[in-house]
Order: structure tokens, then sequence, then C-alpha cells
């Protein structure tokens, strides 16, 4: 999913929370919920006290850095995430996907 900020994003991945989805995003290397280091690929619930059954993976697709961890971690061909949120997309799938595994490119744009 193409994150364009401002632009409902936000609201595209909460409806994915609440469909319990497991989702790639920034959220899943953020340093307070302990997976920033991780060396294999996981789904986590970083907050446990809420409703939400939603999972996020421990990589950032938001960063260039983030996007190499992700490819080296392997994680479009794991298929451990259900969607992966990314404001970098021209870089994302130069980076992650290839012919052996394609993805599908989802945007919503709000008009000014």
């Amino acid at each position: 999913f193409w994150h364009i900020p401002k632009s409902g994003g936000t609201t595209v991945e909460r409806i994915y929370m609440c469909l319990g989805q497991t989702i790639a995003s920034q959220v899943g290397t953020v340093p307070k919920f302990g997976h920033d280091h991780d060396k294999e690929l996981i789904a986590f619930r970083p907050w446990k006290e809420r409703v939400s059954n939603a999972t996020y993976v421990n990589v950032n697709t938001n960063t260039e850095t983030g996007i190499i961890r992700a490819r080296l971690m392997g994680l479009v061909p794991s298929g451990i995430a259900d969607i992966i949120f990314t404001t970098m997309p021209d870089y994302a799938i130069q980076h992650l996907y290839d012919s052996s595994h394609r993805g599908r490119a989802m945007a919503l744009f709000r008009h000014p």
C-alpha cells in the first residue's frame, strides 16, 4: 500500500488492524517494542492491551535501509505479511519483489 501522508493511509492501516491482518510498516522496528534488532522475521502484537488482533512484522518498510533489511530477511518470499505499507513504493518494488514474488499496488488519494 502506497501510504501518502495526510491522504487517508492511516485510516487504511486502521482498517487492516481491525481485520486482524499482519502488517509490515514502520511500527515493526519501533525500539520500545524490542524487535528493531531481530535477526529473523517475526510477527508480534505491539499493543497487547488493545482490542486489535493485528500483528506487525519486525521490519521498517518506510526507509531505504529498512526495505533492504526486509529484503535480506526475506519479507516477501516468507509470505508473513498480509499487506506492506510504504511511503517509497518505487524503492520497495525494486528491492522486495521479483518475477517469482509479485505484488499488487494500492493507494488512496484524497481530494484537497
